[in-house]
């Protein structure tokens, strides 16, 4: 038997996937960041109370690889068509109460394609991050954002 420090190391040579929360309401925030941390251990996450705040993550040296955001509490949409102008790479999911077909359509006019609710089942916020994460491109919509799609498809 091999003593535990002879094992090799899993994720020897990965790049952390890093997460960062933009959430106004620290239940909420705190809420999404223990389920991530709980399922997906190995992932960093970071919070920001505003997305104005998100700015000071993506100057950084933190290469910030997916940011939840939630459209409600943001005043300057304009916010998201610079970070993905900054860090094109970056994929951003819209994570809100919002369900409202108007807003989505002008979400994903901005390049959003990922949206979840924040009652989504966990599961649904997992499939958000790992569909995004395989294809930037790829629709993905929460079921109970299905009215929504006839506006995206015009």
């Amino acid at each position: 038997m091999f003593h535990k420090f002879f094992q090799p190391k899993r994720n020897q040579g990965k790049k952390k996937f890093n997460i960062l929360i933009s959430e106004q309401d620290k239940g909420y925030r705190e809420y999404l960041a223990r389920l991530i941390r709980y399922n997906r251990s190995t992932y960093n996450i970071y919070t920001a109370t505003k997305l104005e705040r998100v700015f000071d993550y993506i100057y950084s040296d933190i290469e910030i690889d997916i940011i939840f955001f939630d459209i409600e509490a943001e005043k300057n949409a304009s916010n998201l068509a610079i970070i993905k102008a900054i860090k094109p790479k970056t994929r951003l999911i819209n994570w809100s109460n919002c369900r409202h077909p108007e807003v989505i359509e002008n979400l994903y006019s901005l390049g959003i394609r990922t949206f979840c609710l924040k009652d989504s089942q966990p599961q649904v916020i997992f499939n958000a991050i790992d569909y995004i994460n395989n294809n930037q491109n790829i629709l993905y919509l929460d079921k109970q954002l299905n009215n929504c799609l006839y506006l995206l498809n015009s």
